[in-house]
């Protein structure tokens, strides 16, 4: 049990971390492109929604990879 909990705390871990590559990566080329608006511009939830999409795009490959090695349920 103690085993599989684990297992699923380093499975979810790597996930994120891929995930916030992904958006945190988007999220810093705005602020060094001095593109991004303030947090009350309709534009900042556009360019958040694209940054959750690159999140999934970088955490997809890492979530099939642990998939196909530990032959687990996602």
């Amino acid at each position: 049990m103690r085993r599989s909990v684990v297992a699923a705390l380093g499975v979810a871990a790597l996930t994120v971390l891929a995930f916030d590559l992904g958006m945190g990566g988007w999220m810093l080329l705005l602020y060094y492109t001095e593109t991004m608006p303030p947090a009350t511009d309709a534009a900042f939830w556009m360019l958040m929604q694209i940054g959750i999409v690159l999140g999934v795009v970088t955490g997809y490959p890492v979530v099939r990879r642990l998939q196909r090695h530990r032959n687990t349920p996602a």
